[in-house]
């Protein structure tokens, strides 16, 4: 592109549907919410294939006024893998606890923005 943020016949007032392949903490996904709304769009809503801590994630789409839909989470994929029997108990452990470790480092740097 030419370095703008929001490129397309988008005219002001059109709906528009932003999709995502990924939606971790949301914040590059407001940001585009954000841009499109500059240049007059209306965004409402968010299609998502897959969110790592939805939880963290949602709560910041709804202060946005976005609803966010979501085809998949992580705790699913690993509910979905473990009845399949595609992964074992330790694995599921592993991922449940790398998940927190996503969940520590957000707080950590929300922390450090403070100073």
């Amino acid at each position: 592109g030419r370095g703008r943020k929001v490129e397309g016949d988008l005219s002001r007032g059109d709906r528009v549907l932003l999709i995502e392949d990924l939606v971790s903490t949301g914040g590059s996904s407001l940001a585009a919410v954000k841009a499109l709304r500059q240049a007059g769009a209306r965004v409402a809503d968010c299609l998502a294939t897959f969110a790592y801590r939805p939880d963290q994630a949602i709560p910041k789409f709804a202060r946005a006024r976005v609803r966010l839909y979501l085809l998949c989470d992580a705790e699913t994929l690993l509910q979905v893998g473990r009845k399949q029997k595609y992964i074992g108990v330790r694995q599921v452990i592993a991922a449940q606890e790398f998940l927190k470790t996503l969940s520590y480092h957000k707080q950590l740097n929300s922390l450090n923005s403070l100073n």
